[in-house]
């Protein structure tokens, strides 16, 4: 039985911590593709290069420079799924969107961090 959910801790690479509210979306690859239909009806398929991406969703922590954070490049970051032992890692990153604080909730949504690299290890 595979598990999912759980604790996630999110940390910087220099060690400082972004706690999620919730939303971890995980985009594991780097290339996308879809169909095109040529005028003869027959369908090619063209693929594209991107960036790995995460949409993240956080608590607006005291003290959190949202503005700094979006400007940053070449970030590190580790999210470990603490109940199921996943660590994602990614180097070269940077966020990318825009930061919008929801007051009534403490929520930061609009962010997705992309990276040139990423990687997965699972856990035992």
């Amino acid at each position: 039985m595979d598990k999912f959910g759980g604790e996630m801790d999110f940390r910087m690479g220099d060690g400082s911590k972004l706690t999620l509210r919730g939303a971890f979306t995980n985009m594991p690859s780097n290339f996308t593709s879809e169909s095109v239909t040529n005028q003869d009806g027959s369908v090619d398929k063209v693929g594209e290069l991107k960036p790995f991406k995460a949409e993240v969703t956080f608590k607006d922590t005291p003290g959190t420079d949202w503005n700094r954070l979006v400007r940053e490049v070449n970030l590190e970051a580790t999210l470990a799924e603490e109940y199921t032992g996943v660590v994602h890692s990614w180097t070269g990153a940077h966020f990318e969107g825009e930061p919008s604080i929801d007051r009534a909730n403490g929520e930061v949504s609009g962010l997705t961090f992309a990276s040139p690299s990423y990687r997965v290890r699972d856990g035992l």
